[in-house]
């Protein structure tokens, strides 16, 4: 401003919640005009429930999939428990909009995959060692890739079991400090649903692991369980009350490796 020369700076501020809201409406109501066939795709759907909108977005795609009849919505997420909420709640305003799709997992020809390029590098690999693999690790992909890539580097001519669950447990070991900062961050009643998740998985409100695992009651370990998955470190089997899996499968590997008595 004093020498004639120009600037240029910027300042960020926090949009209003209209503002936003106003944004989101236009760009709905925009999709009306991209043709006559649009999809709309949000991964990760769920992740809309830790918005404090009072259910508005909800409310709003809903809305929207009911007056743009040129636009397909398809809505993806990992989190099974959290998705079918939303969508089988009568609370809810997305109760009965969608159709569900369950996407199986991946079948053996991952695992003739799997093997198929351990031996493009001269590696033979049994097949009840990507099998054992993709158990552990609950079938995630990128986990079962990461741990082969484990063994082609140590320079292994032959995978069986035990190799695979030594570069697991490797795999594992990397990543200590982040898990047990996030343990460190629960509660002790938390802590504790956790081990019995991770050791017992099954039957998890039977009375002598409650017991073992010093929890007062079952109440006290269902109210810890809908907690670690609001936090969506557990979710929930579709097999129902008393089975849950874990987000991140290699931190129930951890916990049982770190406590393994």
């Amino acid at each position: 401003p004093h020498n004639n020369h120009p600037s240029l700076n910027f300042q960020l501020d926090k949009s209003s919640d209209k503002d936003i809201k106003e944004a989101i409406q236009d760009l709905l109501e925009g999709l009306n005009k991209l043709g006559k066939k649009v999809i709309l795709a949000i991964d990760e759907f769920q992740k809309i429930t830790d918005v404090d909108d009072r259910g508005w977005l909800e409310a709003t795609l809903r809305t929207h999939m009911q007056q743009l009849k040129n636009t397909t919505f398809l809505f993806t997420g990992s989190r099974r428990g959290m998705i079918y909420d939303m969508l089988n709640n009568p609370a809810r305003p997305l109760y009965k909009s969608c159709q569900p799709l369950e996407f199986p997992a991946f079948g053996k020809e991952f695992t003739t995959w799997i093997i198929e390029r351990f031996n493009k590098v001269g590696i033979h690999c049994d097949e009840e060692a990507v099998v054992h693999l993709r158990t552990l690790v609950q079938e995630t992909p990128n986990y079962v890739q990461m741990v082969a890539f484990h063994l082609v580097a140590q320079g292994r001519k032959q995978i069986t079991i035990h190799e695979v669950d030594k570069a697991l447990q490797t795999v594992v070991r990397q990543n200590a400090y982040a898990y047990q900062t996030l343990l460190n961050s629960l509660t002790a009643t938390q802590q504790r649903a956790l081990r019995l998740a991770a050791k017992e998985g099954k039957q998890i409100f039977a009375k002598e692991l409650l017991e073992k695992y010093e929890i007062a009651s079952g109440a006290a370990l269902a109210s810890s369980i809908k907690s670690l998955k609001e936090k969506a470190i557990l979710d929930e089997e579709s097999t129902g009350r008393g089975t849950v899996v874990f987000d991140d499968p290699l931190f129930a590997l951890w916990l049982r490796l770190s406590f393994d008595t």
